[in-house]
């Protein structure tokens, strides 16, 4: 029988794990957020549109990679993104919306709910629920024990 002291023990380690972890998520909702509220905008080209096979040989899987082009003043940049599907596969020539570090305008992110907000959401939702679910079992067990 494992004693009660390291459930406890582990069901507070779970829980400060999910508050860093928790804190990490939130870090990266504030860079969107920080990017959105003052990087600026512009209009990109899609200049290709490839789709490579990605993965391990056995999860292999198909994505579509966009390379655009874009000016910041009188110079031109470079950039390629994986945000795009089968269902919204932009076709070489089409304009699309940008965000650029106004430090370092070659670092842009396209304006799409896939480049911007899917990291940031998967990773609260990811890093919420483990350590909840973590602390929750060890609670359980806990409890199940002492009856």
């Amino acid at each position: 029988m494992i004693p009660k002291r390291r459930f406890f023990l582990a069901f507070v380690l779970s829980l400060l794990l999910g508050l860093l972890a928790g804190g990490a998520a939130l870090n990266e909702v504030q860079h969107t957020r920080t990017i959105i509220a003052t990087y600026p905008t512009a209009e990109a080209t899609v200049s290709d549109v490839t789709w490579d096979e990605v993965g391990s040989s056995k999860n292999k899987r198909w994505t579509c990679f966009v390379t655009y082009d874009y000016q910041v003043g009188k110079r031109s940049y470079q950039g390629r993104t994986d945000a795009f599907t089968e269902f919204d596969e932009p076709a070489a020539g089409d304009l699309i919306e940008i965000y650029y570090n106004p430090r370092v305008p070659k670092d842009s992110h396209v304006n799409k709910f896939m480049e911007l907000w899917f990291g940031p959401l998967v990773s609260c939702v990811f890093w919420g629920l483990c350590p909840l679910l973590l602390s929750g079992y060890f609670l359980s067990r806990t409890l199940s024990r002492r009856s």
